[in-house]
């Protein structure tokens, strides 16, 4: 009997002792709120957000960003500008590597960048590669795409010819749609390349597997150059579009960092959790864009009228909550030489233009009726406001809809739709309101004011076609003066922001909960970049 006892202490203690040590190397797993399912992981087949969160982590370009959003070498350990500024040679890093252990050379961006131009791929990003040059010209199909200003030179050397001298270009590099391909797993797989088991990837993390409406998951990469520098062991994405779902799971510790919070939880969350709740004014602006194209909108007068019956204060001080500002411009403020051209009103026939935001709320809904009245508007059916699944866009929804009512007495109908059904929309313009956030892709106003050029496509959600605002933007785009660049710049904002083919309503704040267990890697950044690579979490 004792040697019973003895026996079975023996084996309880030895397994005691093989399983601690799997107790002690516990994986590293973060997870992320999304907001969305992800629309797709091509690279020039995305449209949002959700989607670069997850590409961000997967996938690296010429340059990175930092943890505080920074620039910062990628694939490329150095770079040379020539004197003019239109020519940018990138030296390839040769440690870096495929997930399948292939090299990343200078041909894979080659390969991408024109895979992108290609009027088949329909990419919705090629304005982002505009600078370069012969980019449109092929986009439009009047030129090959092996004439597009990228070649390389040698294994490991990338040579990029631009159109003029594009001050912003080192940030273009590092947007997802610039990212190089692996030709080999895109051309053997077509539109299956993006599955798990198909996918190759040169970031800090491997997709492992995508459960749609459940989750993205992803491992660490151990052929990523930079692996040693990677505290994750994996990454899960999970596609929450339900804010108070989000913040429960928070609290249970299910997630460690959300992707926004609950409007009218910011003052509770503020007070009793102020060591998780983070606020980070962005680069960034929430709008409602008009379909220019269809009546009633093609109207000018009815958008303004529509404009400046929007209370902007009331709706940051009582629906969003989040310590946003109202806007009047398209572009946010931001350091640098570019002032943001806001809205004019001119109270009387003879009086002088001035700053709208400068008028009392009551002088704007004033203005507003009067120049309904002389639009000639007659109601219809209801005005549709197309709005993806969240409730805070479903908050701003119904308050605008009451002060369209209560001023102008419009009739409006909201129509919610999931995060792809919304982007449907988008592409075929099936709106005549339609909510929209642009987070600044790179460091320049460019980066707003682009989405309104004619050529934009998708992207363009207002239709907004103007001759005078095209001509200013190219002639900025050609400029090689800084500061005639701004000007131009400055000139197309007034000359758009004049026709109000949108509705700016405020510059975006990021409101989030980020839990105890982030120890580092987590910063505030006003571009919104988060690589999970930066971040270590203890369990």
């Amino acid at each position: 009997m004792k040697i019973n006892k003895i026996f079975i202490l023996a084996a309880v203690l030895s397994q005691v002792v093989v399983n601690a040590p799997q107790i002690l190397c516990a994986e590293k797993i973060l997870k992320r709120g999304n907001g969305a399912e992800p629309q797709s992981l091509d690279t020039h087949k995305t449209s949002g957000v959700p989607e670069s969160n997850i590409l961000g982590d997967l996938a690296e370009g010429l340059l990175s960003v930092s943890s505080n959003g920074t620039m910062i070498p990628g694939v490329a350990e150095k770079w040379e500008v020539s004197e003019d500024g239109k020519t940018y040679t990138f030296f390839l890093r040769e440690s870096a590597k495929w997930s399948n252990g292939d090299p990343v050379t200078a041909d894979d961006f080659v390969y991408a960048w024109r895979r992108m131009v290609d009027p088949k791929t329909a990419s919705n990003w090629t304005f982002i590669i505009s600078p370069v040059v012969n980019a449109a010209d092929i986009g439009k199909g009047v030129k090959k795409i092996e004439e597009l200003g990228v070649k390389s030179d040698r294994k490991y050397k990338l040579v990029v010819t631009l159109n003029a001298p594009t001050p912003y270009f080192l940030s273009l590099v590092s947007h997802p749609c610039m990212f190089p391909l692996h030709q080999k797993t895109v051309e053997t797989h077509g539109d299956k390349w993006t599955r798990p088991e198909n996918f190759v990837s040169n970031g800090a993390f491997i997709l492992e597997e995508w459960s749609p409406q459940l989750h993205v998951k992803l491992k660490k990469n151990p052929k990523y150059w930079d692996a040693s520098s990677v505290k994750l062991d994996g990454v899960i994405f999970y596609p929450i579009d339900d804010r108070q779902a989000e913040l429960k799971r928070f609290k249970t510790g299910d997630i460690h960092i959300t992707r926004m919070v609950p409007a009218d939880q910011i003052e509770t969350l503020k007070a009793q959790m102020p060591n998780n709740y983070r606020s980070t004014p962005m680069y960034s602006s929430y709008y409602y864009s008009f379909n220019n194209t269809k009546a009633p909108f093609d109207n000018p007068k009815v958008r303004q009228a529509l404009a400046l019956a929007v209370d902007r204060e009331k709706l940051v001080k009582q629906v969003t909550k989040g310590d946003e500002k109202p806007a009047y411009s398209m572009v946010p403020p931001a350091p640098g030489d570019y002032t943001p051209q806001e809205i004019q009103c001119r109270l009387s026939d003879t009086s002088d233009l001035v700053p709208c935001k400068s008028l009392t709320q009551s002088q704007r809904e004033a203005l507003s009726k009067k120049i309904f009245a002389e639009s000639g508007y007659k109601q219809g059916e209801p005005i549709r406001i197309v709005f993806n699944t969240d409730e805070n866009h479903k908050k701003i929804a119904i308050a605008l809809s009451g002060m369209w009512k209560s001023v102008l007495g419009v009739e409006t109908e909201l129509t919610n739709k999931e995060w792809k059904v919304y982007l449907a929309a988008r592409e075929k313009r099936d709106y005549e309101l339609y909510r929209q956030v642009w987070r600044a892709d790179y460091n320049d106003p460019n980066t707003f004011l682009i989405l309104l050029k004619s050529d934009s496509g998708a992207d363009n959600t207002a239709g907004y076609f103007s001759k005078a605002y095209d001509d200013l933007m190219i002639k900025g785009a050609a400029s090689k003066d800084l500061k005639e660049r701004m000007d131009y710049l400055m000139g197309a904002e007034k000359q758009m922001m004049s026709d109000f083919p949108i509705i700016p309503l405020y510059y975006f704040v990021e409101n989030n909960l980020v839990s105890d267990k982030v120890l580092s890697g987590y910063e505030g950044s006003a571009m919104g970049y988060h690589l999970s690579k930066w971040i270590d979490i203890t369990e």
